[in-house]
C-alpha cells in the first residue's frame, strides 16, 4: 500500500527537494526543440525554480523557468492557468505574457537531466526591480492599487490547483511550529512564540467567514518593477509562485507588510499600500480589524521559513537569509507598538 503523505508534508517537500543543475546548454536545447527560439541564455539567481533570461537577435527576450521538481505538477498548472486568465480577461494589467510552445502547449512537462519538471516560457518585461529604486510614498500606494486590480482580475478564477497547502500562506501559520527553532529562553524565540500565539487566538478562528480568493501573495520588492524613468509607476508584477487561494485580507497584509520601514517610518509605506489597495479592493471592518495581527503573523512565516530553509540549505545561506535580518528588527519594533494606536492607524488607512 502507498504511504499517505499529508498536505503539510507535501508542502514541506516542495521547497526542500534536491533538484538537478540545469545549465544554460540545456535550457538553450528545450527552447530551440520546444519553442522554435533561439537566443543568448543567461541563468539568473533564483532561490527554488532554475530561470533563464533569454535575449534573441531581433531583440524580443523571454524568461525561461523550470519548476522546482518538488512542486506538483498541478500547482505549476495552476499558476501557468492563473496567468493565461489575467492575460486574456485583463491584457492591460502589467504580468507576463505565456508563450505556447510550437504544438500549442503553454506549459511543458519533460525530462530534465533525470526529473520531470514543468517548463514555462513568458514574455520578459522591462523596468527596474522595485527593491532597488528609490522609496516614495506614492510608489506604494500605486503598488496597492495594483495588487488590488491583479486580486479583482483573479476573483472569478478557479483551479483544482488552488486548494493546495503553501506554508508561505499565513493561514497555515500554525503548521510552522514545528519548524521553530528549539526554544533557548532567548527574546527572538519569545517574539515568534507571542507572534503564533495572537495568529492562534485572534486571526484563526475568524478565517472561516472572511472573504477568499485566488491572490498574488507575494507582492514584494523583488516580484515588482517600477519605471526606471519614474519609480512611481508600476512598470509589471512578476512570479505568481506564491499564489494561492486564501484570505483576502492575508493577501493585503502579505503586500503590506514588505512596504514596512523602521524607526518613525515603520508602518507609513505599509499605510501607503493600504491606501492603494482598498481603492480597488474595500476591506471589510472584520478584515480591518485583524490587520495588524495578519502583519505580525505575516513577519512570523517570512522568519520561520528563511532560517529553516537556511539550515536545509547552508550552501545557499546567504541568498536565503538576505532580508531576514530586517525581519527581525521590524518585528521587534512592531511588537513595541502600542496595539490600539496600531490598530487605530490602520483603520483609518483603510476607511480613507
Amino acid at each position: 500500500m502507498a504511504e499517505n503523505i499529508s498536505p503539510a508534508a507535501e508542502a514541506t517537500n516542495a521547497l526542500t527537494a534536491r533538484q538537478s543543475n540545469i545549465d544554460c546548454h540545456f535550457a538553450a536545447a528545450v527552447l530551440q526543440e520546444h519553442y522554435g527560439i533561439r537566443g543568448e541564455v543567461t541563468k539568473l539567481r533564483s532561490e527554488r525554480d532554475q530561470n533563464f533570461l533569454v535575449q534573441c537577435a531581433e531583440g524580443e527576450k523571454f524568461t525561461l523557468k523550470f519548476a522546482h521538481p518538488g512542486e506538483e505538477r498541478q500547482v505549476s498548472h495552476f499558476q501557468t492557468a492563473l496567468m493565461c486568465h489575467i492575460n486574456q480577461r485583463q491584457p492591460e494589467l502589467p504580468i507576463q505574457q505565456v508563450k505556447a510552445s510550437i504544438d500549442g502547449r503553454f506549459e511543458l512537462y519533460i525530462d530534465c537531466l533525470g526529473q520531470m519538471r514543468t517548463v514555462r516560457v513568458v514574455s520578459y518585461l522591462e523596468g527596474q526591480l522595485m527593491a532597488h529604486s528609490p522609496a516614495t510614498e506614492m510608489q506604494k500606494v500605486n503598488l496597492g492599487r495594483m495588487a488590488g486590480r491583479v486580486t479583482r482580475a483573479l476573483s472569478d478564477f478557479s483551479h483544482p490547483g488552488m486548494l493546495h497547502v503553501l506554508l508561505w500562506d499565513a493561514q497555515n501559520a500554525s503548521s510552522l511550529r514545528e519548524y521553530m527553532p528549539e526554544n533557548d529562553g532567548s527574546a527572538r524565540q519569545a517574539m515568534l512564540a507571542l507572534c503564533l500565539e495572537r495568529f492562534e487566538t485572534r486571526v484563526k478562528p475568524r478565517l472561516p467567514a472572511l472573504r477568499k480568493s485566488v491572490v498574488h501573495n507575494d507582492m514584494n520588492g523583488d516580484n515588482v518593477l517600477v519605471d526606471a524613468q519614474n519609480s512611481d509607476r508600476i512598470a509589471a508584477i512578476l512570479d505568481f509562485g506564491d499564489a494561492v487561494y486564501t484570505a483576502i485580507a492575508i493577501d493585503a497584509a502579505v503586500g503590506a507588510s514588505y512596504q514596512m520601514g523602521t524607526g518613525d517610518d515603520l508602518l507609513t509605506g505599509a499605510l501607503a499600500y493600504l491606501r492603494g489597495y482598498v481603492s480597488e479592493v474595500p476591506l471589510k471592518d472584520e478584515e480591518i480589524d485583524i490587520m495588524f495581527d495578519l502583519f505580525l503573523t505575516r513577519m512570523f512565516v517570512r522568519i520561520v521559513i528563511t532560517e529553516w530553509r537556511a539550515r536545509q540549505f547552508p550552501e545557499n545561506r546567504d541568498y536565503i537569509l538576505r532580508n531576514t535580518a530586517m525581519s527581525w528588527l521590524q518585528l521587534e519594533q512592531l511588537l513595541a507598538l502600542p496595539s490600539e494606536t496600531t490598530r487605530s492607524l490602520i483603520q483609518s488607512a483603510c476607511k480613507e
